[in-house]
């Protein structure tokens, strides 16, 4: 029992470690886990008869039937161990609601999608029913939709018939000259002599007239009998082919949505099926709702209380751990900062000194420069007043 009160205990998202110190808070969990844990059989049930009806597989029904059954036990045990405890008492205040709206909102969904598949195995029988009348309804409708499409068919079987009526019509006409041609012939009708008489000549060339009418009628219509023949079993087996396809296509079509379709259909005209129906979903809602209705309603516990201690001690030391980050962090920044203070200082003062040497490089430069040109414009004044002498004292 200890082994299954932890499994339980784990199903419902429980720390095992902390429940096992708080002996009252056991029963509530066993019951939670516990309705997770069937929750998630039954759905495993479910998705694995959803699958084998969609795609008529035994072996990948169960791969899918046992993926499903995680999945869904999952989600439910993240639904209830999010929920948290509420405010601790039975009564679930507006506050919770609005907490708990979107959890329950899943777990809806999720009862929906359970109870279908169950629903379609309850009602198997009546829906098998409904599927066979509804496709030979579509056969039938299908078979009346081939006879407007092939409407030719109809044509030509008349006008065989037609030609046939004719050939017979000959035929009786035949029959009936050569009835009273041998009678004449014999003496048993008509004038009632035996012989070669004017009438049984007369009879005699209405017989073989009618004869070679027949044959020249049953020589024509056999021949365009045996042409429409041709054209008709083309038809026919265009046809047949056509009216397989569908058949088979409708033989097929008797998967998962074809049986929602059909309870849709059986539902709308059956109350007491309708009922039946919804009060089996609704169960599963239920189903589904209770774990997080049940831990909203739960008085808070020793478990609770210890969860909220070790939260409220895991967030204590992550903050600290958090501030220990932020402060080695800046303390980084500003030796940092002081650091590249002190380089820049460093630089500026060795950039003054080169721009205090290129200033006084500058200023002697230009020294030279002012010396070299005063000594030229000298120069040349020198030269302009000896010449001005020269020409003065030169005879004239």
């Amino acid at each position: 029992m200890k082994k299954i009160n932890k499994f339980l205990w784990w199903c419902a998202g429980a720390n095992i470690e902390v429940l096992e110190e708080c002996k009252t808070d056991h029963a509530k969990y066993f019951g939670v886990g516990g309705t997770i844990l069937f929750t998630a059989l039954m759905a495993s049930l479910a998705g694995g008869y959803a699958f084998e009806t969609a795609f008529h597989s035994k072996p990948l029904s169960i791969v899918f039937g046992v993926f499903w059954g995680l999945l869904i036990f999952n989600l439910d045990r993240y639904i209830v161990s999010t929920i948290g405890k509420g405010d601790g008492t039975q009564k679930i205040t507006r506050e919770e609601w609005k907490i708990a709206t979107p959890r329950l909102l899943m777990a809806i969904l999720l009862g929906f999608v359970i109870s279908t598949p169950l629903e379609l195995k309850l009602f198997e029988d009546e829906i098998e029913l409904e599927i066979t009348a509804n496709k030979n309804s579509q056969i039938e409708e299908r078979k009346n939709q081939l006879n407007s499409e092939f409407a030719e068919i109809s044509v030509y079987e008349g006008k065989i018939d037609n030609l046939r009526n004719q050939i017979n019509t000959k035929r009786e006409e035949k029959d009936k000259y050569y009835d009273e041609y041998i009678c004449e012939r014999d003496g048993t009708c008509g004038t009632g002599k035996q012989g070669r008489g004017p009438e049984y000549l007369e009879k005699k060339q209405r017989y073989e007239s009618s004869l070679a009418d027949f044959k020249s009628i049953e020589s024509a219509n056999v021949s365009q009998i045996s042409e429409i023949k041709t054209k008709l079993d083309i038809l026919y087996g265009e046809k047949k082919y056509r009216e397989k396809e569908y058949i088979e296509a409708a033989d097929k079509n008797l998967g998962l949505l074809a049986r929602l379709d059909a309870l849709s259909r059986l539902t709308k005209q059956s109350i007491t099926l309708l009922f039946s129906k919804w009060l089996i979903t609704l169960l599963f809602i239920f189903i589904e709702v209770a774990p997080v209705l049940f831990k909203l309603m739960s008085d808070s516990g020793p478990y609770d209380d210890i969860m909220d201690r070790i939260k409220h001690e895991t967030n204590v030391q992550e903050m600290q751990k958090i501030s220990d980050i932020n402060d080695e962090i800046n303390t980084n920044i500003r030796l940092s900062t002081e650091k590249n203070q002190i380089r820049l200082n460093a630089e500026l003062q060795g950039n003054q000194a080169l721009l205090d040497k290129i200033a006084l490089a500058q200023a002697e430069i230009a020294e030279l420069a002012v010396n070299k040109w005063k000594e030229n414009e000298l120069n040349k004044l020198n030269s302009g007043v000896n010449g001005i002498i020269n020409n003065e004292n030169s005879p004239s």
